[in-house]
């Protein structure tokens, strides 16, 4: 995960600086600022963020984390607040 967002936060800096240049003027920032801001949401709410609260060990079969051990930060703020409970 950690890459990606490394690659990512370099992509947005060749973009901002083409944005920048006589070879950007056609291109149009805040819409480019937007998308790198909702790959940054995509990553976020993917990335590991709490281990599975149903029954351990989970296999592949798990429908909170299909056998990952834990889950995205998306799942645990849909989860019902007794099962968040020793969880995060």
């Amino acid at each position: 995960m950690a890459r990606a967002e490394a690659a990512l936060a370099a992509a947005k800096k060749m973009v901002k600086e083409l944005v920048d240049s006589p070879y950007g003027r056609q291109l149009h920032a805040q819409s480019i600022e937007t998308d790198f801001k909702n790959i940054e949401r995509a990553l976020r709410f993917s990335a590991p963020y709490s281990t599975c609260p149903m029954d351990d060990p989970c296999d592949d079969k798990c429908a909170m984390c299909h056998g990952t051990q834990w889950i995205s930060e998306a799942q645990y703020d849909g989860m019902p607040r007794e099962l968040k409970k020793g969880n995060k």
